[in-house]
This record gives C-alpha cells, structure tokens and sequence, in this order.
C-alpha cells in the first residue's frame, strides 16, 4: 500500500458542516430531548420544593409542639402573678370608687415620678458611658481622606455622612461589639467641607466605649464597615478612593459625660424628694391604692418580661409554597439538547460507516471516478423537513435525475478504463452497494461493454474464494461504496487483497 493510502488510512477527516446538518436531521430527537431534559430537571426542582415544604411543615409542627410547651411552662409561670394582678385589679376597683378626682391626680402624678425615677436609673445601669468613669474614658477617633477625580465629590462626601449616622451602621456595631440600642449616642461625626479644587475632603469619626478593649473593638468594626460599603459605592457613585489617615485609641476626661451623669443623679435625687412629699400626704385609702397601682405595675412588667422571652424562644417558620424552577426547567431544555447532540457527535465521529461527504480521493488515497449525491430516502411525519435539511449537504451541485447520473458515472469510469488499455476490468462492490446504487452497477457494465472491455462485479471478495481466484484475469478494478451503508475497513481490506494481488486501483465510485 502507497504512501497516500497510509496517510489517508491514518488520517481521517471530519466535515463539520456535514455533522451539523446530520445532527440537524435527527430535529425528533432533539425535540424530545429538550422536552425530556426540562420535564427532568423541573420535575427535579419539584421535588426539591415538595422536600423543602416538607422539611419546613415538619419544623413548623415541630416550633408548634415547642410552642405548646412554652405556652403551658408560661401559664405555670405567671398563674401566681396574673392571680395577684387580678386581685390586686379588683382592690383597685374598690378603692378607686372611695377616692375623688384630686386625689386619683395626685395619684397619677406620684405613679409617674416614680415611673421617670425607674426609667433614669435604669439608664444610669445599663448605659455603656454611665457606667465608664468620665475621668478615665477609653476614646477613639479615626479620621478617613475622600478623593475623587468627578464632578460628584460633595455628593460623594454627603453619602459617607449619611452612611456614619446610619441605622445599618449602628446595627453592624451593635452585632460586633454586643452593645444595645444605645450605640448611636457612642458615635460622633465630624466633617469639612469638599475642597473643589482638588476634590478631596476629610471625614472624622469618634467614639467613646466603656474599656479600651471595646474601644478598640469598636474602630476596628467601623473600618471594615467603610471599606465594605466603599466597595458597593464604587458602582453607584462612581470611583473614588476613601482612606483611614489616622486612627488612635486613648483615654481622657469627657466633661459631657460628666455632666450628664451628675444631671441623671439630680433628677432622680429631685424626683425621690417630690415623690416622698406627695406620698406623705396621702391618707391611708389613698396609700393603700397608690401601692396597689405600683405592684399592678411591677408584676404586670414581670408577666410581660417572661412572655417576651418565651416567644423570642421559638422563631416563626415559614412554609414555602411548591414551585418548579423556570431557570431549572431553561437549564433542563438546554442540557438536554446538548447531551444528545453530544451523543450524536460521538456517533458521528466513532461511525465505522462510510459518510456522505467522504470521497475516494481524501478518504482512500486513490482516484475518484464519481459519485451519487442525495441517495437518501425520507419517510414518515417531517420527511419535506428531513429532505431540506439534507439538501444542504449537496449545496452548490446541480440537481439531476439518479439515473442519468449513473449513467455519466458509468460512461466516465468506462472512458477512464478504455484509456488505460484495460480488457478485464473488477468492479468491486462493498456492503451494501446494491441495495443503495439503484441501475448504477448495471449502466457500468453496459458501459464497460461499449468499451470492450469485460466487466466482473464482485461484491464477495473477502468473504468467498471462488471471487478471490477470479481475480487472477483482472488487469484494474473500480471500487463502489455506499455512503451510508458501507464500511471503512471493507474497503480498506478489499483494497490491500488487491495490492496483494498486485493488481492496478483505477478508482472508486462513492453511491
């Protein structure tokens, strides 16, 4: 076998436009498979939803159950107060029938002084600055640098003051550092104007803490929230630069908090005093009503605190409603599309079967004598469809009867054996030839005849040793193969039984 048969055997070439075209025949089953893939991987979000409905129904009644319990722990709890607020509500109703209308104002006015004493040393408890010693107060303070190259740098400058004074801000703090609602009166905003000619301003932040450590802890949860925000703020106010130019911790005396801790400490010591003059004046009905209302309140307080903290216990759970995914059902159409043009691409390129855009010439090394094009038949629902798409692949040929085109097949072979000076001529026929050729083998050998020359077909060859032996006269032989139908290594092998035999390839047809 020559050097061109081995590349060529070695080589094998792919059409991608007759892939294309040959995966488009197969538009059923690209069709069922993107039906398949969407009911697939909708049907798959379906059940995620149904599993995920399931999982919340089943928290839900388990949260319910919790609840249940919660709320009989509760009624256990609070039978003994809400028993003496009943009573102690009942008393009242009496008492209050005894009492004039002055004497339930004053009454009310000593409720209140004691409600605002409750109020002030509960804030004097639990606020960060009053419970830091002013003469000693941890203080922190970061100064940020604003520059931008845009027309928008004030505006740039008003956002970050916005965003200091924030209840996302304060929220973030409060997360980090573990303080409550009071965050807002620990931080101090201090900012200059925009400097027009070069667009920059500086921004100072202050903060006070009870320790050193919190203030610390405090700066550090301001920086990282900037530098987060100035990330997302790149988009919407366009580019700019904020930069910590300095941040300190220290401590120092804060006069103010001082001053507000002493005036805290006055009004309680002033409504102490109003409230012991008022009471003092009260008679012993009036006493025992005022004392009445205090405890009500007290316990009432109490019954409210307990319940607040059992039903912070146990966080609502949402059920979610059963749904199928669009973008899975979207994703479902596409996969399986591509899985099964994938499959058809494998098939394609693995085939053993000779395809319609191989040739003699590329695909065997040797001489190509002609071939049949649009041999395909089409039946069934879509064949106008399938017969479109296939004629692409004969794009640029022009159309002829397959007769008359196996008649100039036979003529040219037939012409090509004659100028060879070829009296006995093989014509070697691989699987499937005769089922797809049509009156091509029989216009070859009346051609062969016109020519003199004495054609044998033989479609056996590797298969029976009586066409083997036979081959013994031939001086050429004609290869046929059926795109389609035929198989590469039939005509490989038929090809180097003929070499063996040395005897000459004056081509091949392609049907």
């Amino acid at each position: 076998m020559n050097e061109k048969r081995l590349r060529a055997r070695e080589e094998k070439e792919i059409d991608l436009i007759d892939l294309l075209i040959e995966i488009m025949l197969h538009w059923r089953g690209l069709i069922i498979a993107f039906i398949i893939g969407g009911i697939l991987l909708g049907g798959y979000s379906f059940m995620q939803s149904y599993r995920a409905q399931q999982t919340a129904k089943a928290a839900a009644a388990d949260a319910a159950e919790k609840q249940k319990l919660l709320n009989a722990e509760l009624a256990a709890e609070v039978l003994p107060d809400s028993e003496r607020l009943e009573k102690l509500s009942e008393r009242a109703d009496e008492l209050k029938k005894e009492l004039s209308d002055t004497s339930l104002a004053n009454i009310e006015t000593a409720l209140s002084y004691y409600d605002q004493i409750e109020v002030l040393q509960d804030y004097l408890d639990t606020s960060v600055l009053m419970k830091a010693d002013p003469y000693n107060l941890p203080y922190g303070n970061i100064t940020f640098h604003i520059s931008s190259d845009s027309e928008a740098a004030e505006s740039i400058r008003l956002t970050y003051e916005r965003i200091f004074s924030s209840a996302d801000l304060f929220n973030y703090i409060k997360d980090k550092c573990g303080y409550g609602s009071e965050v807002n009166e620990l931080i101090s905003l201090y900012s200059s104007e925009t400097n027009n000619d070069t667009d920059n301003s500086a921004m100072r932040v202050d903060c006070k803490a009870a320790t050193v450590e919190d203030c610390q802890k405090m700066v550090d949860a301001i920086i990282d929230y900037v530098k987060a925000k100035s990330a997302d703020l790149q988009k919407t106010l366009g580019y700019h630069m904020i930069t910590v130019v300095d941040s300190a911790v220290s401590t120092s005396y804060n006069a103010s908090v001082a001053q507000t801790k002493i005036d805290k400490e006055a009004a309680i010591l002033s409504r102490n005093l109003s409230l012991a003059k008022l009471t003092d004046s009260f008679n012993e009905t009036e006493k025992e009503y005022y004392l009445n209302r205090k405890e009500s309140g007290i316990i009432k307080g109490l019954i409210d605190d307990k319940i607040e903290k059992k039903e912070k216990k146990i966080e609502p759970v949402e059920i979610p409603g059963l749904a199928v995914s669009k973008k899975k059902i979207l994703i479902g159409v596409v996969l399986g599309v591509f899985v099964y043009a994938g499959i058809l691409c494998v098939a394609y390129i693995f085939s053993q079967k000779i395809k319609d855009s191989d040739d003699f010439t590329v695909t065997f090394g040797t001489a190509q004598l002609g071939k049949l094009y649009g041999r395909r038949e089409f039946k069934g629902f879509g064949k106008k469809l399938d017969k479109w798409l296939y004629s692409f692949k004969n794009r640029g040929r022009k159309v002829i009867d397959s007769d008359e085109a196996a008649g100039i097949i036979a003529t040219n072979s037939a012409l090509s054996a004659a100028k060879a000076d070829i009296k006995k001529l093989g014509i070697i026929c691989a699987g499937g030839v005769e089922d797809s050729t049509g009156s091509l083998i029989d216009k070859l050998k009346t051609a062969m005849k016109t020519e003199n020359i004495d054609a044998k077909v033989l479609s056996q060859l590797l298969y029976s040793k009586d066409e083997a032996y036979s081959m013994k006269d031939l001086d050429a032989v004609v290869l046929v193969a059926a795109a389609g139908k035929s198989r590469y290594s039939e005509v490989w092998d038929a090809m180097e039984v003929i070499d063996n035999q040395k005897i000459n390839i004056l081509g091949g047809i392609m049907a």
